[in-house]
């Protein structure tokens, strides 16, 4: 099971809030979390031995994204970096599921390329910060059925 939704809300810190931030904190970590559990009870329930979860956070829960406001989003996607660890400790000892967490630079979504329109210089630090010095495509975390 894939957990990969989430929102960006670019908002001062010193005008956001409490709605705006909760909207992106709830979305991102609590969404998460709750997609996990239940994935996780049907794997217990259906005594598969195990399984796997896959949390996406994101570069930004390791680092902040400079020139660009958006704590929240930062915030909630170390959150759910450090969820993935702690469900990876208690779900794996206790019943054989692996949870592991993905945290990818920026991808090409229709959310970056609106963040880019308001941010335009963001293109090429998010494109130098990738191991492949470029954003990725949304295709190339698709897994192919077709290989196995």
């Amino acid at each position: 099971m894939i957990a990969a939704a989430g929102i960006i809300d670019v908002m001062d810190s010193l005008e956001v809030t409490k709605k705006q931030f909760q909207k992106v904190i709830e979305m991102n970590t609590v969404g998460a979390f709750l997609t996990a559990q239940a994935a996780a009870r049907e794997m217990v329930r259906l005594q598969t031995k195990g399984g796997s979860i896959l949390l996406i956070a994101s570069l930004a829960a390791k680092i902040a994204s400079r020139g660009m406001p958006n704590t929240a989003y930062c915030f909630s996607k170390a959150a759910v970096a450090q969820m993935g660890r702690s469900l990876a400790s208690e779900w794996g000892r206790s019943h054989g599921i692996t949870v592991n967490k993905l945290c990818p630079g920026a991808i090409m979504t229709d959310m970056v390329k609106d963040l880019l329109k308001v941010y335009p210089e963001k293109y090429e630090e998010w494109s130098d910060v990738n191991m492949m010095g470029r954003m990725s495509e949304p295709e190339e975390f698709k897994y192919d059925t077709d290989r196995d």
